[in-house]
């Protein structure tokens, strides 16, 4: 009988210790998990905040190497002196040279001439002013970026 009732406290005892320890467990489990999501959700906010912020600086870059080449006298020269698409070709190699992530840079003038480094064999048909960057472009008469396509090379 004593062991019985020996046996009887012990269990009591091991359930009414058992139970706070198993809420307090739970409790803890899930202000974890919430001090986790949160903590990797910030995290990955920062992340794509600061990738946004490197695109937006690189975007910037190009933008401003396109409103400089759109302002230099020898490209404006280029509608009336035809010579200075030697220079530009020369200029734009050495952009792309120095800038491998870009991978082209050109210009189609209105006289439908098109002045690209890389694309040797123009052919005689093409028009740079059929095309929808060129047309995008006179029609905003500033910065325009066009959805993305292949090249016709």
């Amino acid at each position: 009988m004593k062991k019985s009732l020996k046996i009887k406290l012990i269990v009591i005892l091991l359930a009414i210790s058992s139970i706070p320890l198993l809420v307090l467990t739970v409790l803890n489990n899930r202000t974890t998990a919430s001090v986790v999501k949160s903590g990797f959700e910030n995290s990955n906010l920062e992340i794509v905040k600061t990738v946004e912020y490197g695109i937006e600086n690189h975007l910037d870059a190009l933008e401003t190497a396109v409103s400089i080449y759109a302002e230099s006298d020898k490209v404006k020269l280029v509608q009336v002196d035809t010579s200075a698409s030697i220079w530009i070709k020369r200029e734009f190699k050495k952009y792309l040279q120095d800038h491998p992530e870009v991978m082209s840079i050109y210009i189609g003038t209105e006289k439908g001439d098109m002045i690209d480094p890389t694309w040797d064999d123009i052919p005689d048909d093409y028009d740079p002013r059929t095309r929808d960057w060129y047309i995008g472009a006179k029609e905003n008469d500033a910065m325009y970026y066009t959805e993305p396509y292949v090249d016709i090379e």
